[in-house]
């Protein structure tokens, strides 16, 4: 296996969730210590097989059961008509003994995300109701972890080959996103709603998304 096919192997990998077979247990704990101010707490569990927490395939290092936990934390506090919230989530995957030219190491990443929303912007009176939002978020990335990739290359004078075993960490494989995203919706009771919502990647290379969408009662 070349280092080229190695990262053709990774870049191929499916994330259709009609592969992944997987079955979790969670729980959850929320609390109001005032009537302005939520916080909750969550933790879960999942046992994975053909995948890897959002990764899905049929490649051979997916065929054993890997485990992925999940802790998460979050709160919102209400300042006369706007809304303060924010979240975490850490999340710790548990690979199988993994044989091949390819596996993954046991790894860490984590998420958070911070934001404001206002209701009743425009619309006050009558049945219509809007809200506006406005969010950063972290997206979850890599904060250990490898990818191993075993293959045969050339040796130094060129004429022969030997083993070589490389460790990508997985940060790189993740990336690093750092959205600013914002949402604007109108909802006249159950009649019709409409919202527009769009973001921006801070972290990378500029990348910008607008959406649409409209909903009409019948």
């Amino acid at each position: 296996l070349t280092p080229r096919m190695a990262v053709d192997t990774v870049t191929l990998l499916q994330t259709d969730r009609l592969t992944r077979r997987q079955s979790m247990i969670g729980v959850g704990y929320w609390a109001q210590p005032d009537s302005r101010t939520v916080l909750g707490i969550t933790a879960s569990a999942f046992r994975q097989k053909h995948g890897l927490y959002d990764l899905s395939s049929t490649l051979a290092l997916f065929d054993r059961n890997a485990g992925v936990y999940n802790l998460g934390i979050a709160a919102s506090r209400t300042y006369g008509a706007w809304d303060l919230y924010g979240s975490t989530e850490l999340t710790r995957l548990k690979t199988p003994v993994q044989d091949g030219p390819l596996a993954f190491t046991d790894a860490t990443l984590a998420s958070a995300e911070i934001g404001v929303r206002r209701s009743d912007l425009l619309f006050r009176h009558g049945p219509r109701r809007d809200t506006l939002s406005l969010s950063l978020a972290a997206k979850p990335q890599a904060i250990s972890g490898a990818l191993s990739m075993s293959y045969l290359g050339p040796t130094a004078d060129g004429l022969g080959v030997e083993a070589v075993r490389r460790e990508t960490p997985l940060a790189k494989v993740t990336g690093r996103v750092v959205r600013l995203e914002s949402g604007y919706s109108v909802k006249a009771g159950g009649a019709w709603s409409a919202s527009l919502a769009g973001g921006v990647d801070l972290a990378r290379d500029p990348e910008a998304q607008l959406v649409a969408r409209m909903a009409l009662a019948f």
